[in-house]
């Protein structure tokens, strides 16, 4: 039983990585870096991926605002904040968990990286 749920959990994460672009997953990689760097307390790691979450979400939602053509008009954010939130709906549960389980595994990484560095 422990082996499907790694199994289910990496096959997310491997969706992620194939189905996210590049202006994803750099911001994925620089929020995780400054949440793993900022982490006192290994127990504190749930908030930072929630936190990191939301900051992703933000990101998204101004990155496509501010790429669409005409983005100083009303309309374009209107537009552009249905289109966020249908976005947002559409996420299945395997993207949800993926994308939990990479800023899980990455700010991880990086705390453990950083208390083997201080000695």
């Amino acid at each position: 039983m422990i082996s499907e749920i790694f199994n289910d959990i990496f096959n997310s994460v491997g969706y992620v990585f194939q189905s996210a672009s590049l202006v994803v997953l750099l911001p994925i990689i620089a929020i995780s870096i400054f949440a793993g760097l900022r982490m006192q307390k290994v127990t504190a790691i749930f908030g930072w991926i929630f936190e990191a979450t939301v900051i992703l979400g933000l990101f998204t939602y101004i990155w496509n605002w501010l790429s669409a053509p005409g983005w100083l008009s009303f309309g374009v954010w209107e537009a552009q904040t249905i289109e966020s939130w249908n976005a947002l709906m559409r996420l299945s549960l395997q993207e949800l968990i993926g994308y939990f389980a990479v800023f899980f595994l990455l700010i991880l990484l990086i705390f453990v990286t950083k208390r083997f560095a201080r000695g």
